[in-house]
């Protein structure tokens, strides 16, 4: 809805899950995300964490002044096919929550509401975008997450799409499975889409910018964030 009203937000780091940890510290590279939304310290340059951390089990206050399980990142950024460079603007989201949009599994009056305001871009607003998914807190099992990709595959978005950032999932769940749906039912082997990137509900976690250019360069496995829309773009 903010993105329809012309606004450039941002989908990283947040209050309670991040600046409010139950440690004394913010995890350091989502910290550099979370500073990179004030004035003079934007991020131009996303690389891969290297560790990567399960969720927390216990929120108590028990849990206070516990440490979150580090593991060392492995992988980094995988470019599971297509062109190692491309570039477009960023538009994305939960995949939970696009599939909730498109159909009457949440709530049985959501999708009508939604197509009624037009709160799902259409197709030509896709064009020439970077689309960035992930998968939330629910760890959808691989039937499901198969069917969030048909939802967007029937919407068109990857016919028009310049390529496709997809987040790490949380605690590294059906990390394999995934990887194999994606490429089979998006099956067009010349759309390149690159995996495990540190965003969305896994941490730790970047800041992406809507409507922000980004630049994804696999030969030095980064991803570059340039030219930000001017408000008369935005509006």
């Amino acid at each position: 809805m903010l993105y329809k009203l012309g606004l450039s937000t941002y989908y990283g780091p947040n209050f309670i899950c991040d600046l409010g940890e139950i440690v004394e510290e913010m995890l350091p590279y989502s910290k550099k995300a979370f500073e990179s939304y004030l004035e003079g310290n934007e991020c131009r340059e996303i690389v891969s964490s290297e560790i990567w951390y399960e969720e927390r089990q216990d929120f108590s206050r028990k849990a206070v002044g516990t440490d979150r399980i580090a593991h060392k990142e492995e992988r980094g950024f995988e470019l599971l096919q297509g062109g190692e460079v491309f570039q477009g603007e960023l538009l994305g989201g939960c995949l939970e929550s696009f599939y909730d949009v498109l159909t009457t599994t949440r709530y049985e009056d959501e999708k009508e509401v939604c197509e009624k305001y037009g709160l799902f871009p259409g197709k030509e607003e896709w064009t020439g975008k970077v689309l960035f998914i992930e998968t939330c807190e629910e760890k959808p099992a691989p039937e499901l997450f198969e069917k969030e990709i048909i939802a967007l595959k029937n919407k068109g978005v990857f016919d028009v799409v310049k390529g496709v950032l997809v987040g790490k999932p949380q605690d590294e769940a059906y990390y394999q499975e995934y990887k194999e749906i994606l490429i089979r039912v998006i099956d067009n082997e010349k759309l390149p889409i690159v995996y495990n990137v540190n965003f969305g509900h896994a941490t730790p976690r970047c800041a992406l910018q809507y409507g922000v250019v980004a630049k994804v360069d696999m030969r030095e496995k980064k991803i570059y964030l340039e030219n930000l829309r001017s408000d008369e773009e935005a509006g």
